[in-house]
């Protein structure tokens, strides 16, 4: 992960301030690519948990997905 400030970085610092946590994660997601991104605040210590709940995340979101998908497959799935 590239290290200094990006362009969620103040975002990202307001939530990890206002939940209290040593760390936090925001992924922000828009069809204009440049509106798009994410921005980690987490001491090096929790790289590795940040991974595991990121995968855990994707697991959720795929098994939603396919769940919503099988219920009414010509429905758009919102998450």
């Amino acid at each position: 992960m590239p290290a200094g400030p990006g362009k969620f970085d103040l975002l990202c610092t307001y939530v990890r301030e206002k939940a209290g946590a040593e760390g936090a994660a925001i992924v922000v997601i828009d069809t204009d690519a440049t509106n798009a991104g994410f921005s980690v605040q987490c001491p090096r210590a929790l790289y590795k948990a940040l991974a595991s709940v990121f995968r855990h995340v994707a697991t959720e979101i795929e098994r939603e997905a396919e769940a919503r998908a099988a219920d009414d497959p010509d429905t758009p799935t919102a998450l």
